[in-house]
């Protein structure tokens, strides 16, 4: 990494070293000719993140040919408004994925997708309407809160009353025992449901991509709230 950066003029980001799946974040600059711009890179040590992440996209495909597009979408929304990085006590890209998937999954089997198509239409739905069904879905219809996100069940399931669950529980598919959502904080649980309603309601209006995907700045919270 120190060679990367000081000989090849490669940019460090930043480094996760504490978690399963350790990994370094540079930035390559477009002067190396590979892009036209720079852009970012993410370096994994000895971990099976990459490989479960192809995965769990190949397993979408089984879902609609516009996953792929529809998790590029979603990731890119998360992170313009500042609920992508785990650091902070938000969801990491990967839980995103399952996030995706899960919503199409169920999307498949109940036909929830939209309220105004029949069954039929909604396997063909267009990648905006998937994209608005992702945020009516988790805002409406699956609430984190009390309901459980598990591609291995395939449906909807609420949590054992007798178990005290304080974050959302997002079973990873290709890890038994492991939970996605433990590690959010209630600072980014909170964020994780002010957007999802943000969105929602922003579609339900009509509005355009580009104002979904508005970045997200601190001073937004301090003016809503004041």
């Amino acid at each position: 990494m120190k060679d990367l950066v000081k000989t090849h003029s490669f940019g460090f980001r930043r480094t996760h070293v504490t978690d399963e799946n350790p990994r370094i974040i540079l930035r390559v600059p477009s002067s190396h000719g590979f892009f036209r711009e720079s852009i970012s890179v993410e370096i994994v040590v000895n971990g099976q993140g990459p490989n479960h992440r192809a995965e769990l996209l190949a397993r979408g495909n089984q879902f609609t040919p516009l996953s792929g597009q529809l998790v590029v979408l979603v990731q890119s929304w998360a992170r313009e408004r500042g609920i992508n990085c785990p650091a902070r006590g938000n969801l990491s890209p990967y839980a995103w994925i399952v996030l995706v998937l899960f919503y199409l999954q169920v999307r498949r089997d109940t036909g929830i997708a939209s309220k105004t198509l029949s069954s039929t239409e909604t396997h063909a739905a267009s990648i905006g309407e998937l994209f608005r069904g992702f945020f009516r879905f988790y805002a409406e219809e699956h609430d984190v809160r009390t309901n459980i996100v598990c591609m291995r069940s395939g449906h909807q399931a609420k949590y054992d009353s007798l178990v005290a669950q304080k974050t959302p529980c997002i079973r990873d598919p290709l890890n038994v025992g492991s939970d996605l959502g433990s590690a959010m904080s209630d600072d980014g649980i909170l964020r994780f449901q002010e957007e999802f309603s943000r969105a929602n309601e922003l579609c339900s209006q009509g509005a355009p991509v580009s104002e979904l995907l508005t970045l997200w700045c601190p001073a937004e919270a301090t003016s809503e709230s004041g």
